[in-house]
């Protein structure tokens, strides 16, 4: 009986190290300037091996870390060279390669777009994949990142205009500016061991949660507080002022999986410290939240609710006066067995010697977020119709993406979904145009119907809340499972929520201007 234990442990380790994902960097490279990576380009040694994919309409950068949470570290010696004089193509004359420093790199390069989009500013947004996923050219999650992008350059290109023929937001577009966070989230090729990685990933995952990835997150953040204070006096520009004039900088952030938990990990301090500072300061209620990022979205996140507790107490018990758009946003599909079952049962194992002061404790320990009922805040789900009919037009983008057609569809369907997001709101809100907008406390329950047929119901917390707990309603069109996170009408969702967050304070001031205009 030994041997034959021996054998299989044996068999399986060879299994593991013959399939084993290299730990090496993949982008390891800068692409010149001026190269091209868009359609098929992409796949060419040198968009796939940099650090920087750039087309006509968005920009695409790289960060990875290893196993630890670090940044992978430099096998070359420090240059004489100062830095000053190299060219950033130069990697020889660079003081460490691209992969040691991505971080620095991505800073550099993100400053220089910021001025030359000038006033027009940017929209930044921050993807961090999870299990099963890397920064290959070839990963689902990195083409699926590349759409997303494509899609949001799109929505600047055709800005929807309000009816009343206003000019609607900044006269220009923004840049779309995108930032792949990778790890080590798929560790072997082999397709039947990929299932036997869950908690050696979730292990990798806390490492890099706790480490390089919040020196990431914090420069993010400096980024965007700085370019939005710009106009303020040198040692004055930090995240406590406002915008001096319009944000020249829009950060949102997605995770998915354990990319959630790395997420949430770096910036759920922020989001306690904006939720209470008002009422510990005893200031005004109707003072807008400091925000890390103007959204951040966690789609089926892979860590225990105990986490979340926090978080949950505050949006629970505190009154919010005002309407936000969502701080953050937290999707988790009911069918999604990776962290509905194999979680609870990694939880059950892990957690066996702990102490818990009640089974709600326990629970919370074991179950994540999304699956935690207490927890809940929505229930998203696809209802038999295409959506309410303010969206009579709207096309579902069930195709490839490159024929021209997707483009006219987009653009039609951006316009309907302002159209329909301002009815919603001058239905169901009141104190249009200023800084008190709110949804009205009735007796009706909250339930927004976006285009393409998905329903968002409240089904409980405050109505004004700037942190949501959905669950969504397995369904193949939605989120069918823990990795196609990618599906259209899921993607429409999410573009809708995007749009209320650029687009709120136009369509509250579109209605106060004209409310009969719907």
């Amino acid at each position: 009986m030994n041997r034959i234990v021996s054998t299989l442990v044996a068999s399986l380790a060879v299994l593991l190290l013959g399939g084993c994902v290299s730990l090496a960097p993949f982008r390891t490279t800068i692409a010149p300037p001026g190269t091209d990576c868009s359609g098929a380009a992409a796949a060419s040694t040198t968009c796939a091996t940099s650090t920087r994919e750039s087309t006509a309409l968005y920009d695409l950068h790289f960060v990875e870390f290893d196993d630890q949470g670090l940044q992978y570290p430099s096998s070359f010696p420090v240059a004489a060279v100062p830095q000053a004089a190299c060219d950033e193509t130069s990697n020889a004359c660079l003081q460490q390669p691209p992969w040691a420093y991505q971080i620095n790199n991505l800073i550099k390069q993100l400053n220089v777009t910021a001025a030359d989009a000038g006033t027009d500013g940017i929209t930044l947004i921050v993807f961090i994949h999870g299990w099963k996923h890397n920064a290959s050219a070839s990963d689902g999650n990195v083409e699926g990142f590349r759409k997303l992008l494509q899609t949001a350059a799109l929505i600047e290109e055709h800005r929807p205009q309000p009816v009343t023929g206003r000019s609607l937001g900044r006269p220009s577009k923004r840049r779309i500016v995108g930032v792949y966070v990778s790890w080590r989230g798929s560790s072997t090729d082999v397709a039947g061991l990929k299932e036997l990685t869950f908690w050696s990933r979730k292990t990798a995952a806390m490492h890099v949660a706790q480490g390089a990835s919040r020196e990431l997150f914090a420069r993010l953040r400096g980024f965007k507080c700085v370019e939005n204070a710009l106009d303020y006096p040198v040692g004055e520009r930090n995240c406590n002022r406002p915008p001096a004039r319009g944000d020249r900088v829009k950060l949102v952030l997605i995770g998915h999986s354990f990319g959630g938990l790395i997420l949430y990990n770096s910036i759920s301090g922020s989001l306690i410290e904006s939720m209470t500072h008002a009422f510990d300061a005893n200031e005004d209620s109707q003072a807008p939240y400091w925000r890390f990022a103007d959204l951040a979205v966690l789609i089926n996140p892979a860590f225990e609710s105990t986490r979340y507790t926090p978080l949950h107490n505050i949006a629970s018990t505190t009154q919010y006066a005002r309407y936000e758009t969502p701080m953050l946003v937290t999707v988790t599909s009911t069918t999604d067995a990776a962290t509905r079952v194999f979680f609870r049962w990694g939880r059950a194992f892990n957690t066996l010697f702990e102490q818990h002061v009640d089974a709600e404790e326990k629970n919370a320990n074991r179950e994540t977020v999304g699956h935690h009922q207490r927890y809940l805040t929505h229930r998203l789900e696809v209802t038999d119709v295409a959506g309410p009919a303010a969206c009579a037009g709207w096309k579902s983008a069930e195709k490839e993406w490159s024929p021209a057609e997707a483009e006219s569809d987009l653009a039609r369907n951006v316009q309907i979904e302002y159209e329909n997001s301002k009815r919603f709101f001058h239905d169901r809100g009141e104190n249009f145009g200023g800084d008190t907008f709110r949804l009205r406390d009735d007796d009706r329950p909250l339930v927004r119907d976006f285009c393409g047929g998905v329903r968002l119901t409240q089904t409980a917390g405050n109505r004004n809340v700037p942190v949501w707990n959905l669950s969504a309603v397995g369904n193949e069109k939605l989120l069918p499972d823990h990795s196609d996170i990618m599906e259209p009408l899921f993607v429409a969702f999410f573009r809708q929520l995007y749009m209320d967050t650029i687009f709120l304070k136009d369509m509250t001031e579109d209605i106060a201007r004209d409310p009969g205009s719907l």
